[in-house]
């Protein structure tokens, strides 16, 4: 009974924050193969249906121990229920950037906020 008005709740949640939520697209990458006939690697990707998420907070990490390379940091949010197990997956894309997941910060079994990063 609770579960299903915590579930209710969330759902009605997402659809408040409106452009809040962004469309995330989860990708794995199954693995790369070689063509013999055309000589070209080919890579196979899965992706699932596409989620909202809300980015949380975003950082520039610009070190001088990284080089030149200035890496961008960000929290997303998104259901559970929605994705299941997010450490099956590689990358997201949102807004046609694509992130790599990072470590999971917190999950509750209804909310979970992951780590985000890319190169900018």
């Amino acid at each position: 009974m609770y579960r299903a008005l915590i579930d209710n709740q969330l759902r009605k949640a997402f659809t408040l924050v409106k452009d809040l939520a962004d469309d995330a697209t989860f990708t794995k990458r199954n693995g790369t193969a070689f063509d013999f006939g055309t000589g070209a690697l080919t890579e196979d990707a899965s992706t699932i249906t596409i989620i909202k998420a809300v980015i949380v907070q975003t950082k520039k990490d610009s070190r001088e121990d990284k080089g030149s390379r200035n890496t961008q940091k960000a929290e997303m949010m998104f259901k559970t229920a929605d994705l299941g197990e997010f450490s099956a997956y590689d990358t997201v894309t949102i807004d046609g950037n694509v992130w790599n997941l990072g470590d999971r910060i917190k999950s509750d079994g209804y909310i979970t906020l992951v780590e985000v990063f890319r190169e900018s």
